[in-house]
């Protein structure tokens, strides 16, 4: 075996190594693995209106200081996959999870002057899993934590459709089409 060889070896077994969990390399003495009190999750909205987006910033108004932890431009009727890392969210649920949501929106020529703000405490949850901040007609926000996106049977929103599908459901498909943003433009 030439040198280049071992060396290469070595430093695949090196790099094998670093990635092995945390749990895996503590010593036998440990009685409990480390664990954080909060989960790193996702931010991710969604957005019921075919006629607005919206343009928002997530705070942490749990503590003394006013945190951002997401924040995004959401299209007319977003429904999720524009996640934003990472939030720390306690493992478990307690009284006190305090959210503002501050938002604009805007339809296809302008963003509205008109700004809005919300304190919002997180609902219980049972299980760590992505923040939405989701956008309903009137200036209606809600937070809330989910395992899933709209549509799916796990999602914890009080509209289980997904915003396409309740959109064609109350205006018919041309109205929801020209809330789809054009490719190239």
């Amino acid at each position: 075996m030439t040198l280049s060889r071992i060396v290469s070896s070595l430093l695949a077994c090196l790099a094998l190594a670093a990635c092995q969990p945390q749990e895996a390399t503590e010593t036998a003495t440990q009685k409990t693995p480390h664990h954080s009190p909060f989960a790193s999750v996702m931010v991710d909205s969604v957005n019921y209106l075919h006629d607005r987006g919206m343009g928002y910033t997530l705070y942490d108004i749990s503590g003394t200081d006013k945190k951002p932890v997401g924040g995004s431009i959401v299209d007319p009727l977003g429904s999720g996959g524009a996640k934003e890392c990472c939030f720390k969210l306690p493992r478990v649920w307690h009284p006190g999870i305090k959210l503002r949501v501050e938002w604009q929106d805007s339809d296809f020529e302008r963003t509205h002057p008109e700004k809005y703000a919300q304190d919002l405490e997180l609902p219980r949850y049972d299980r760590p899993a992505d923040v939405y901040v989701v956008f309903y007609p009137e200036h209606k926000v809600e937070v809330f934590v989910s395992p899933a996106e709209p549509g799916h049977p796990e999602w914890a929103g009080r509209i289980k459709e997904t915003p396409w599908d309740l959109c064609v459901a109350q205006y018919g498909q041309k109205i929801c089409k020209r809330a789809i943003p054009k490719a190239g433009l």
